[in-house]
């Protein structure tokens, strides 16, 4: 299973220039609002998905400046042989030195042997995903990832879509559940030709009128058309195993499940695949009740202690922190006044056994830009008061 181990971006929506290195299994983005965590979600998905359909605009590009061009590199390390075949990556083939959190051009001893998948895009709007390596640059070397390994890495992203996985499709989960198992590929066009069939033998009078004009229009202007028929075409009953999906005993399609109970039952099935990959949350709270966040987060391997699958999740919710461990959490920071080489901070916690208690009974603290401590109630009702009162008079409040 690959694992992210660095993700760069330059001038992506409201990021001028981040880095990460995220942790192998569960990272939970938080932050203030339009701090940028949604973008780091979006841009592992473009970089790894496998999706072409991605339309980019003006609006993608740092201040809507495209002369300055959108650069997301991902950093790939636990590569599996075929990754790390030498005939097909080895200019690309990189290390990673886990301790001082560098990336050689050039492994050395010790190293982890790491890809760079990068994705540009110009002025023209349009996206080049390449592999990345400075000695390939500097001998003019251009390669891209094989379609096969680039669905292989691509990500699992739970969110308002992902109705998909609940059908046989290339992509979904329970393609990958199935394996080599499920393949009715003869049953589908026989299907296909008995409904061609069954439609030729109905019989449709209304048309009759408009096919004796037509061809009246034909033989005036000398086409043979023979005996018109009105029939099905072959290519408008086409069926593939994406047209099976899963159904309830309602035969209601569980695609029109809600948004949460989507995510829970996918989270599941992704699981017991047992090779999950990459998995990306946007607001994991949406749709669910705190007891199946509590489901969902243990589906996605928040309490294991060796990762089967690595997790990226942003959140606003407490609830999603206290399920948590300190060591999981991320705190996106966008600078006021960005340094030349970032324009967002990455702070993270040591999971130290006060930071893990302030965690359980400050969740909200944690969504802060600043915490002000009082004693108690009366202390909190206090600077509430305070608050109000210069919002009222037109003044900023503590939050904002």
């Amino acid at each position: 299973m690959a694992v992210i181990r660095h993700i760069s971006i330059q001038n992506f929506r409201s990021i001028r220039q981040a880095e990460w290195f995220p942790g192998s299994g569960m990272n939970c983005l938080i932050g203030p609002g339009d701090s940028g965590k949604s973008t780091f979600i979006d841009a592992i998905d473009l970089v790894l998905g496998a999706r072409r359909s991605f339309t980019f605009s003006d609006a993608d590009f740092y201040l809507m400046n495209s002369a300055n061009p959108v650069c997301i590199s991902v950093t790939l390390g636990q590569l599996d042989d075929g990754l790390r075949n030498l005939e097909n990556y080895g200019r690309y083939l990189r290390g990673f030195n886990s301790e001082t959190k560098e990336i050689h051009d050039e492994p050395r001893a010790g190293d982890e042997t790491v890809l760079t998948l990068r994705m540009v895009v110009g002025a023209d709007l349009e996206p080049n995903w390449c592999l990345f390596s400075e000695r390939a640059i500097a001998e003019g070397l251009e390669k891209r990832l094989l379609w096969k390994h680039r669905e292989q890495l691509s990500p699992t992203r739970l969110g308002a879509t992902s109705h998909h996985h609940l059908a046989w499709g290339n992509r979904s989960v329970l393609n990958k559940l199935s394996a080599q198992d499920f393949d009715i590929s003869l049953t589908l066009a026989e299907l296909s030709r008995q409904t061609r069939h069954n439609f030729a033998a109905q019989q449709l009078p209304q048309l009759d009128n408009i096919l004796t004009e037509v061809r009246t229009i034909a033989n005036e202007l000398g086409v043979q058309v023979g005996e018109l028929k009105a029939l099905l075409d072959v290519n408008g009953v086409s069926l593939s195993n994406s047209a099976i999906s899963l159904h309830n005993s309602d035969n209601t399609p569980l695609r029109m499940l809600g948004t949460g109970s989507t995510r829970l039952l996918v989270s599941g099935l992704q699981k017991a695949v047992g090779r999950p990959g990459i998995i990306l949350v946007d607001e994991a709270e949406y749709g669910l009740e705190p007891y199946r966040i509590s489901r969902l987060l243990n589906q996605l391997g928040s309490r294991d202690d060796e990762p089967t699958s690595q997790v990226f999740i942003t959140t606003h919710s407490p609830y999603v922190l206290r399920e948590l461990k300190a060591t999981q959490l991320c705190v996106l920071r966008k600078l006021e006044q960005p340094a030349p080489e970032h324009s967002h901070n990455f702070l993270t916690l040591s999971g130290d056994d006060k930071e893990q208690a302030t965690l359980r009974a400050c969740a909200e603290a944690f969504f802060s830009k600043a915490v002000i401590v009082g004693e108690g109630g009366t202390e909190v009702g206090f600077i509430r008061g305070l608050d109000l009162s210069r919002q009222c008079r037109g003044r900023t409040g503590f939050q904002d």
